[in-house]
C-alpha cells in the first residue's frame, strides 16, 4: 500500500490489477512515494505472512489501532493520518481478474495454462483457492461488510495511466508492462466459452460484481 504524504494519497494495491505498472510510473514523479520494494511499509504480518503493498485496508487500520501500531512510528504515520489521505483502488473486471490470477497462481507449473485448466480451477475453487489476495473487494471495504473504505475505484480498462495521474494530481507517463502472466496461449475468449465457468464465477465473486461496479454480463470476448 503505497502512498505519498506530499500528494496526500494512498493506494491500495490489489492484486493482478496493474500495480507493478502504476508503481513504476508514480515512482517516476512522485519522490517521497513509500512503499514496501524500497521501504518495507506496511510492517504488516496477517497470519504470519508478509504480503508486502498488497494489504486490505480493514487490515492495515486494525494494525494502526491495534498493539503493533508502533511498528509505524519510524514512517510518523497513524490512523488520523491514513483518514485524511486520499484513498484510492484500482480495480478490474472480475472475470478477467480471475483469469489472470489463477494463471499467476498456476506460474510455476512450467505448463502452458489452458482453458481446461482454468475450468478445473474455477468448477473446484472452494477447494483449491484460499487465498488473501481472492476477493478485490476484501482489499477496499471493511472487514463482512459492503462498506467502501476508500474515496476512489479507478477500472484499470479505461485509460488507466491518465485516469490515476489526474486523481492525484500528477502528470504519469506511459511505461512498459511489467509482471504480465505469459503462461497463456490462447486467446482470453476462449476461457469464458463454458457458460458453467461464466456462471461459477459471477456468483462466487458476486460481492467484488456489486462493490466494484461491473456488470455480470460483461464477460470478455
Amino acid at each position: 500500500m503505497p502512498y505519498s504524504k506530499n500528494k496526500s494519497f494512498y493506494f491500495v494495491r490489489i492484486s493482478k490489477t496493474a500495480g507493478m505498472y502504476l508503481m513504476e510510473a508514480l515512482r517516476e514523479v512522485v519522490p517521497d512515494l513509500i512503499d514496501a520494494k524500497h521501504n518495507y511499509f506496511p510492517p504488516v504480518t496477517i497470519n504470519g505472512e508478509m504480503h508486502g503493498d498488497h494489504i486490505w485496508i480493514s487490515d492495515l487500520y486494525e494494525s494502526l489501532r491495534g498493539p503493533s501500531a508502533d511498528k509505524f512510528s519510524k514512517f510518523d504515520f497513524d490512523h488520523l493520518q491514513l483518514d485524511k489521505m486520499n484513498k484510492f483502488a484500482v480495480v478490474r473486471n472480475p472475470y478477467a481478474r480471475t483469469l489472470s490470477l489463477f494463471s499467476f497462481f498456476r506460474r510455476f507449473d512450467n505448463k502452458i495454462y489452458t482453458p481446461q485448466m482454468f475450468e478445473n480451477d474455477v468448477m473446484n475453487i472452494e477447494s483449491r483457492f484460499n487465498s488473501y489476495h481472492l476477493f478485490q473487494s476484501d482489499f477496499v471495504c471493511a472487514k463482512n461488510s459492503d462498506e467502501l473504505l476508500v474515496d476512489k475505484l479507478i477500472p484499470v480498462e479505461k485509460s488507466l495511466i491518465d485516469a490515476v495521474g489526474e486523481h492525484v494530481g500528477v502528470k504519469l507517463n506511459s511505461r512498459k508492462k511489467v509482471n504480465v502472466t505469459n503462461t497463456r496461449k490462447a486467446a482470453t475468449s476462449e476461457f469464458f466459452q463454458n457458460e458453467e465457468v461464466v456462471a461459477k464465477i459471477a456468483q462466487f465473486f458476486d460481492k467484488d460484481f456489486k462493490v466494484l461496479g461491473y456488470s455480470k454480463s460483461d464477460i470478455p470476448s
